[in-house]
C-alpha cells in the first residue's frame, strides 16, 4: 500500500470507530463537542487525502516528523498519546498540523521552487497574461506605498512591518510570473549588463599610476 492508501485506510477505520461510539456520548465520554470535532477532522483529512491522491502529489512523514509528534504530545500534557502505531500516527497527524506542531513533509529547494512555478503557471492560465501584467503594476504600487509609510510616526510599527513583508511576498510571487510573461533571455541579458556596470563603476578599485 502507498502512504496515501495506508493513511486513508487508517482514517477510515478511525471513522468507523467514531460511529461505534455514538451510544457512548450519553455517558459524557467523549463530550459531544469533542466527538463532533473528531468526526469533522477525520472527514476533512479523508477528503484532503483523496484530493492529494487524485493529483498525484506525494505524501509522507519521516521518523523525525514522528519524533516531533511525540515531543509535542509530551509538551502539551498528553504523555499517554504516542505514534507507535500506524493508526495512532495517522490519527494525530492532522491535529498536530492544526496546532502548529508539525510542518508539512520536507521538500527539497528545487521541489519547492518547481511547485511554486507550477502554481504561477496555473494562475496565468486562469486569468490571462494582461490581467497578471496589470497585477504586477498593482503589487509594485502597493509595495512602494508601504515602503514610503513604514517609518511614518502615526502608523503602528508592527502592523507596518507585517504589511511590508506581505507586500514583499506578493511582489516576489509576481516577479516569478515575469519570467513567464516576458522574454526571459532578454531580461537576463539586461540583468547581467547592470551587474557588470555596477561592478565596473562602483566595486572595482581604480588603478592609480605612480
Amino acid at each position: 500500500m502507498t502512504p496515501i492508501e495506508q493513511a486513508k485506510a487508517a482514517l477510515e477505520f478511525i471513522q468507523h470507530l467514531h460511529s461505534c461510539e455514538d451510544e457512548g456520548m450519553a455517558s459524557g465520554q467523549p463530550s459531544k463537542e469533542d466527538y463532533l470535532k473528531a468526526r469533522e477532522i477525520t472527514d476533512d483529512a479523508l477528503s484532503a487525502l483523496s484530493t492529494i491522491e487524485w493529483s498525484g502529489e506525494p505524501v509522507g512523514l519521516s521518523d523525525e516528523d514522528f519524533k516531533r509528534m511525540d515531543d509535542a504530545f509530551m509538551r502539551d500534557g498528553h504523555p499517554d498519546h504516542h505514534t507507535g502505531t500506524r493508526i495512532g500516527r495517522t490519527h494525530y497527524m492532522m491535529w498536530l498540523r492544526d496546532n502548529g506542531h508539525l510542518p508539512p513533509p520536507s521538500l527539497s529547494v528545487d521541489e519547492v521552487e518547481q511547485k511554486r512555478k507550477d502554481i504561477c503557471k496555473r494562475i496565468i492560465e486562469k486569468w490571462g497574461d494582461e490581467v497578471q501584467i496589470n497585477k504586477i503594476q498593482e503589487e509594485a504600487l502597493e509595495l512602494a506605498l508601504v515602503l514610503n509609510q513604514r517609518n511614518c510616526p502615526t502608523k503602528d510599527p508592527k502592523a507596518m512591518e507585517d504589511a511590508l513583508y506581505d507586500e514583499l511576498a506578493d511582489m516576489k510571487i509576481m516577479m516569478m510570473q515575469v519570467d513567464m510573461l516576458f522574454d526571459t533571455e532578454r531580461i537576463d541579458k539586461r540583468v547581467q549588463f547592470k551587474f557588470d556596470r555596477v561592478v565596473a563603476k562602483h566595486l572595482t578599485k581604480a588603478i592609480t599610476r605612480s
